[in-house]
């Protein structure tokens, strides 16, 4: 189980999105979506085979034991993930219709999601690194230790998730910005945020 992430992403990086050195506006926006939806459907699948392979290690491993306690909040951690994998899928995706300029906010939008959330997968790391150190100081080591490393473990993958997924759209951002007229982000001065302005 701990090993399927990688595979099950390879298929991510398959295609020809990025075959175009020089893209216009409907090979970007068909090229976001299909990256941002095939990490979404790697998401859903990857947790809905940890759904069902730490709820079969639930019924074969001792109540207070160290694997229990970690195939637990293995099947926790993955019903949340599995959540977010179906809701990405189900997200409305950048129209070919609206301005370039709207359609490169929205994917930047992404993102910075993916960049935000890898710095956030550290944290998690960290918090199950010091969940598996309070182990030796606990009256219940296998109950820490074993909720720890499944958070060290849902963090790993999710890091490693959220790499890949920022490489490829920071990628894309760079394909579709290659010989373009230079790109402002400015404050939006009608509500709160950025919006993107390019200058020709």
């Amino acid at each position: 189980m701990k090993k399927v992430l990688p595979y099950m992403l390879l298929f991510v990086f398959s295609g020809s999105a990025f075959a175009q050195q020089n893209m216009d506006y409907t090979s970007f926006a068909l090229a976001s979506d299909k990256t941002n939806k095939k990490g979404m459907m790697a998401l859903t699948t990857f947790a809905a085979a940890n759904i069902i392979g730490s709820s079969i290690g639930l019924g074969i491993t001792q109540s207070k034991a160290e694997s229990h306690y970690f195939h637990s909040m293995n099947v926790a951690w993955n019903v949340f993930d599995l959540g977010l994998g179906i809701g990405g899928m189900l997200t409305k995706r950048i129209s070919l219709n609206e301005s370039s300029e709207n359609g490169l906010k929205k994917h930047l939008g992404k993102q910075k999601t993916f960049l935000f959330n890898w710095g956030v997968d550290l944290a998690y790391i960290a918090g199950g690194l010091y969940m598996t150190e309070r182990s030796y100081r606990s009256d219940n080591p296998a109950m820490w230790k074993g909720l720890g490393e499944g958070v060290i473990y849902n963090g790993a993958c999710l890091f490693l998730f959220d790499g890949i997924m920022y490489g490829l759209n920071n990628r894309l951002t760079n394909k579709f910005l290659s010989g373009k007229p230079k790109l402002t982000i400015l404050p939006n001065p009608g509500m709160p945020g950025l919006y993107v302005k390019m200058t020709f």
